[in-house]
């Protein structure tokens, strides 16, 4: 987002795919490229919890001529290799360090 920087345009933009996935989906998807099971606490559902959101784009895309070029899957992976690079989060011991 480069281009936000070099203009004078100020607000909120959200920056995603444009389409949803569920948090199952995204556990999944963790679980697999981490090879981690992540630990997940199913409670009751409440009346204000959201079951459905996604993310507009609109207003990035016509202002900065924006569309996403990384998928979700490919997003994950950068930032699991990241965490591991950075806090050598990928250990083979099983051990879960708070990541």
């Amino acid at each position: 987002m480069l281009v936000a920087e070099a203009t004078a345009v100020t607000g909120v933009f959200n920056v995603g795919s444009g389409t949803g996935s569920s948090l199952n989906e995204l556990l999944a998807l963790i679980e697999r490229i981490s090879d981690r099971r992540p630990e997940v606490e199913y409670k009751p559902r409440r009346m204000f919890d959201v079951q459905r959101i996604t993310l507009d784009i609109t207003r990035a895309r016509r202002t900065f001529q924006w569309a996403p070029t990384v998928s979700l899957e490919d997003g994950v992976r950068r930032h699991w290799q990241w965490l591991n690079d950075v806090h050598g989060a990928a250990t083979t011991d099983g051990v879960h360090d708070g990541l």
